[in-house]
């Protein structure tokens, strides 16, 4: 500031300006002092938030822990002997002779209808279904249960599974 000395009447704008810049860091030191605290009291409370916690533990009502009082040895009543009985003995049967039922009918290609691969197949096949018919008999919450079981995300419903399943099931 020292280029003002030149001027006549450039001490009043001198000091003015020394006072304008002094004001401002004035104001400037109690500011970054609140921008410190703020930003301590946010990592402290980032710190609080994101440890861990057993909130079971902290929730629990506090109990005393209770004196033992000295307990007295029990006398044991005298056990007696185990004797063992053997049964009698069981007539035999002859067992009757077993009808053979008829041979159950081969299973369908299920991985013939739209949506269903080898694994699809492979995992209804495990629950039971391996025919076309059982396909057609499912209704509305049984797919449901199968989707949901199987984690088909809907492709069941999607590709309609039940309306090929009939068609199937009446061609053959």
């Amino acid at each position: 500031m020292a280029w003002l000395a030149q001027y006549p009447g450039s001490s009043e704008i001198e000091r003015q300006a020394k006072k304008a810049i002094s004001l401002q860091l004035a104001m400037a030191a109690p500011l970054w002092l609140a921008v410190g605290a703020t930003a301590s009291a946010g990592l402290w409370l980032m710190n609080r938030w994101t440890s861990a916690t057993n909130l079971e533990a902290a929730l629990a009502p506090r109990v005393e822990p209770v004196v033992e009082a000295a307990l007295e040895p029990i006398a044991l009543a005298p056990v007696a002997p185990i004797v063992e009985t053997l049964p009698e003995p069981v007539a035999v049967i002859e067992p009757e002779p077993v009808v053979e039922a008829a041979p159950e009918p081969a299973p369908d290609d299920l991985t013939r209808l739209v949506g269903i691969g080898p694994k699809v197949a492979a995992a209804l096949a495990e629950r039971g279904v391996t025919r076309y018919a059982h396909l057609a008999a499912w209704t509305v919450d049984d797919m449901a249960r199968f989707d949901a079981d199987l984690k088909l995300l809907g492709r069941g419903t999607r590709d309609a599974w039940i309306a090929q399943a009939k068609r199937l099931a009446n061609e053959g």
